[in-house]
């Protein structure tokens, strides 16, 4: 709300859930008090727009779900219960897109799902201080 013209994008394993996480940051914005909120241009189930043209859109983890769009910042939820191949090819697809933006920042969230897949690879590099690609690792425990 507070930057002009960014995009968020969630994607999450599921349509559900990331239609649960929208849910939330509606919740949370229509909490806000009226000094600090900013006006929307479109307000509905898969995407908030913001008057200055700031938005919110969430997508299920396809291979395409980026395509076509651009944003600053790639919020993957549950990403250790994305099929492998999925998770592949969806990465694939939207490094060209967050790449080509200075500040952009994929946000990877999950809780855990064995070891041996995308995400699992991803933050023990990252915590042991080998990712090449310049992941950080943050745990977060309730």
């Amino acid at each position: 709300m507070f930057n002009k013209d960014k995009g968020v994008l969630i994607c999450a394993n599921k349509f559900a859930t990331a239609k649960e996480l929208m849910e939330r940051i509606q919740l949370a914005y229509e909490l806000l008090p009226s000094w600090l909120k900013l006006g929307c241009k479109e307000y509905n189930k898969g995407r908030l727009v913001f008057e200055n043209d700031s938005k919110i859109e969430i997508s299920a983890t396809s291979a395409s779900s980026a395509r076509g769009k651009s944003g600053e910042i790639l919020i993957i939820d549950e990403a250790a219960h994305i099929p492998e191949k999925l998770m592949q090819e969806f990465i694939q697809s939207v490094l060209p897109i967050v790449s080509s933006r200075t500040n952009a920042k994929i946000i990877a969230v999950s809780t855990p799902n064995g070891v041996g897949n995308w995400y699992s690879d991803t933050y023990h590099r990252a915590l042991y201080n080998m990712s090449e690609d310049g992941w950080k690792a943050f745990r977060i425990d309730w």
